[in-house]
């Protein structure tokens, strides 16, 4: 499989949530570093899980809501980092954080 999950993590009343623009995952913890590692094993999970069963479609059932999906679209590429969610297999995340 090679494919690009989007995510974008936003501080919310105190919290820091990570939201997946593909998949809609959604993760919440109290800071940057927990909700980023926490959002990063869901979609390990989540990929591992439709390379077993071989169904893809499953992972993209549920996408973000568009406001989410348009906040993430107006970042500058400079908010953005790019990081291999497996080393071995073709899937990365592009990671940004909301100011």
């Amino acid at each position: 499989m090679s494919a690009i999950l989007r995510v974008l993590i936003e501080k919310d009343e105190g919290k820091f949530v990570a939201y997946c623009l593909e998949t809609g995952n959604v993760a919440v913890a109290s800071d940057y570093d927990t909700v980023r590692s926490i959002i990063i094993e869901i979609l390990q999970n989540e990929v591992s899980f439709a390379k077993k069963h071989n169904n893809f479609e499953n992972l993209y059932r549920a996408p973000a809501p568009g406001d989410v999906i348009q906040r993430f679209k107006n970042l500058r590429p400079d908010q953005i980092e790019t990081l291999p969610l497996f080393p071995d297999v073709n899937t990365k995340v592009e990671m940004a954080r909301a100011a």
